[in-house]
């Protein structure tokens, strides 16, 4: 989901940012009612296993998700009980979905960064998924700091990115020509080190339902590099994305 800002635009930036609404569009007319369904499921389980420990039991949160796509992962947030939700999103067609699947959650058509930089508003938690890796390293601070900007005094923000540390990285860094950056947990915790007091990360993994061989060839691999030098952790090798939550409060918002 490309959401902030134009990019520093090069001749292919341009045609991509231009027709980016046709491309996701392509990938959501048409599906199903199972397939939404089946997606909105699968958002509502990493928003279980993985995000959840991070919003309180107070269910007044205001809750802002730039990259909303289809709105999979608000919709998880409204079936918990939230209620104060905004998602906001460059691609009309994937706001238009989201807005037919539930109208008690506000979706906005737009960039984001702009959409901060226009707005007063303050929000608990600030959310973004599959979003950073889109833009260059300059925009990339710059929403950052607009995040820290619009973040109540009790907020904090919650950013999920590919990462880099992965085996299949470099599949991940390259299969999307929009894709600009890529993270580590060191490169994460260092954008986000000047504007937050306290930043918590954990890892990702969306086949954590392997079965026990692949879990013992899991092993076996890793053993593998790590012996070879390599010594990042099992965890970090094999886990897809990376989740930093950072806020100048707590870890979690009360």
């Amino acid at each position: 989901m490309i959401v902030f800002g134009e990019w520093n635009m090069n001749s292919h930036g341009k045609i991509l940012f231009e027709n980016y609404d046709k491309v996701r569009a392509d990938l959501w007319q048409g599906k199903s009612e199972t397939e939404l369904h089946k997606y909105e499921k699968h958002m509502g389980e990493i928003y279980k296993r993985y995000y959840k420990k991070y919003f309180s039991s107070y269910k007044n949160l205001k809750i802002l998700e730039i990259g909303c796509s289809t709105g999979g992962m608000l919709q998880a947030l409204y079936k918990d009980g939230f209620r104060y939700l905004t998602g906001i999103d460059m691609c009309k067609s994937n706001v238009q979905i989201a807005k037919k699947r539930n109208r008690n959650i506000r979706y906005i058509v737009g960039d984001g960064i702009e959409f901060l930089k226009s707005s007063s508003e303050k929000y608990d938690i600030i959310y973004s998924r599959a979003v950073l890796e889109h833009m260059d390293k300059e925009d990339v601070m710059e929403a950052v700091r607009e995040m820290k900007k619009h973040c109540s005094d009790r907020g904090g923000v919650l950013i999920d990115v590919p990462n880099m540390d992965w085996i299949w990285a470099s599949h991940e860094r390259y299969m999307d020509f929009t894709h600009e950056c890529g993270f580590t947990e060191e490169s994460l915790i260092e954008i986000l080190k000047p504007h937050f007091k306290n930043i918590q990360i954990s890892y990702e993994d969306t086949s954590y339902n392997t079965n026990i061989k692949k879990r013992i060839a899991r092993y076996v691999l890793w053993r593998l590099y790590h012996d070879g030098g390599i010594g990042i952790s099992c965890e970090r090798m094999w886990a897809q994305d990376i989740v930093a939550f950072a806020s100048d409060s707590c870890l979690k918002i009360r």
